[in-house]
């Protein structure tokens, strides 16, 4: 039988440098369920003015991922202040859904590979900073807003650059590795 997966994303502005108890005072501050946050599914993205350009169309999206937030977001922290290290240090936003499907306890590893999957089909790639495309069989349904609202760049987002790593880059073999064939 399939289930409609309501998704609700609560939004952070995240600073890879900040300490696990600030990152889990935002979480606090905008609503997210503390008690399923191990279950998470999480989306980082660039804040404007900057973008990514994959090969279909750009979108702000560096990373989609799934598990225990806040140790999963730590364990994000090298690669994104080296980043940032490498350029402008352009801010970074986060957002978490808990999905949540009766008797299916895998339900966010399932619409973690659902985003993928979306995201491969609509840009080309899988975002700069996934190397594994995750299959997840799946009967359930969402919304398109669901997707959309996270995979896109955003309503009334202004984008100004869509840039991408040149081959001298140390983060372009993945970004290429998982381009359309």
């Amino acid at each position: 039988m399939t289930a409609n997966v309501r998704i609700a994303w609560h939004w952070i502005v995240y600073d890879p440098a900040e300490t696990r108890s600030k990152i889990e005072q935002r979480l606090i501050d905008v609503g997210a369920p503390m008690t399923l946050i191990d279950r998470a599914v999480y989306v980082i993205r660039m804040r404007p003015p900057f973008a990514i350009n994959y090969p279909k169309r750009y979108t702000p999206v560096l990373y989609i991922g799934e598990g225990d937030l806040l140790s999963r977001l730590l364990s994000h922290r090298k690669w994104a202040i080296r980043m940032q290290e490498m350029g402008f240090r352009f801010p970074l936003e986060v957002a978490i859904c808990c999905p949540r499907v009766r008797n299916s306890p895998d339900a966010y590893r399932v619409f973690e590979a659902h985003l993928l999957n979306v995201f491969y089909e609509r840009y080309g790639s899988l975002p700069l900073k996934n190397s594994i495309h995750e299959y997840k069989a799946y009967d359930h349904q969402y919304e398109r807003i669901a997707t959309n609202i996270v995979l896109g760049p955003g309503s009334g987002n202004r984008h100004l650059w869509a840039i991408q790593p040149l081959p001298s880059n140390p983060f372009q073999a993945v970004f290429a590795r998982t381009h359309e064939v």
